[in-house]
C-alpha cells in the first residue's frame, strides 16, 4: 500500500502545522524586533552571555553580512517570487511529509519576517551579535530561515525523491494488470 498523502491530508498539514509554525515565527520575530527597537536603539549593547553573544541594535540594508547592501527592491521581488513558488508547491501538493511542511514553514516565516521589515522600514532589524567569532548580526527571522533551509535541504536530498519514487512504483503496480 502506498503512503501517498491525499489532498485532504495536505490541507490538514497546512492548517495544523504549516500555518501555526509560520504565525508563531512571525510573532516571535516581530516581538524581538519591536523590543530591540524599544530597548536597544541608540543604546549600548547588552551582553547576554559575556564573551559569547550580546544584543545589539543593527539596521541591515542587505542580506547576511550586509551583502548586496542597498538592494531593497531586489530582496522584496525575490521574496515575492519565492513565496509564490511555495504557494504553488503547497497548492500542487509537491511537499510530501510533515517534515517537509515544517521545514518550508520555517523558511516562509523567516522570509516574511524580513520582508515586512524591508517593506515598512527599508531595512531589517538585527540584534543577535556573536562575540566569540566575527560573524553577522542576525535576528529571529534569520534563525528560522537558516534552520528551515538546512532542514529543507535534508528533506530534498534524502526524503522527497524516495517518496516520489515509491509513489510512482505504487502507481505502476496499481495500473499493471495482474497475472
Amino acid at each position: 500500500m502506498s503512503k501517498t498523502i491525499n489532498k485532504k491530508t495536505h490541507l490538514k498539514l497546512i492548517l495544523a502545522l504549516f500555518v501555526p509554525v509560520v504565525l508563531v515565527g512571525l510573532v516571535l520575530d516581530r516581538l524581538s524586533k519591536d523590543l530591540t527597537i524599544l530597548y536597544l536603539k541608540d543604546k549600548d549593547p547588552i551582553d547576554l552571555i559575556p564573551g559569547v553573544i550580546r544584543l545589539t541594535y543593527c539596521e541591515n540594508r542587505g542580506a547576511a553580512f550586509s551583502l548586496l547592501e542597498g538592494q531593497r527592491w531586489f530582496f522584496i521581488v525575490l521574496t515575492v517570487i519565492v513565496l509564490a513558488f511555495v504557494a504553488v508547491a503547497l497548492w500542487r501538493c509537491w511537499i510530501k511529509t510533515a517534515f517537509g511542511y515544517f521545514s518550508t514553514a520555517l523558511c516562509v516565516s523567516g522570509a516574511i519576517g524580513n520582508f515586512i521589515d524591508r517593506l515598512t522600514q527599508g531595512f531589517v532589524v538585527d540584534m543577535f551579535e556573536p562575540t566569540f567569532i566575527k560573524f553577522a548580526i542576525f535576528n529571529v527571522a534569520d534563525i528560522y530561515l537558516t534552520i528551515g533551509a538546512i532542514l529543507l535541504g535534508i528533506y530534498l536530498l534524502f526524503v522527497h525523491d524516495k517518496i516520489v519514487a515509491k509513489e510512482k512504483e505504487a502507481s505502476a503496480t496499481e495500473a499493471s494488470p495482474e497475472a
